[in-house]
């Protein structure tokens, strides 16, 4: 089985590192939000204003296409 190493020159790829080590952290971030969006349209649209449940959609769709933009998907995390 091969290895990915990744190897940063400090302090000068500081942030670089920060971004690689916190990946999975943003990586979930993104899936909780995505789910938080998907259950509050789907289970609690019926206490919500139909703008405010479409600002929602909007919200989640919006945020799968920045992803999307950027290489990412949800699905590969969950």
């Amino acid at each position: 089985m091969g290895k990915g190493i990744l190897e940063f020159v400090l302090p000068e790829e500081e942030e670089d590192f920060n971004l690689a080590v916190h990946a999975t952290s943003w990586a979930l971030v993104s899936l909780a939000m995505d789910n938080w969006l998907r259950n509050e349209i789907k289970y609690n649209s019926t206490a919500r204003t139909r703008t405010s449940v479409e600002t929602l959609e909007e919200c989640r769709e919006k945020l799968r296409e920045v992803l999307s933009d950027n290489a990412v998907t949800l699905e590969s995390i969950s």
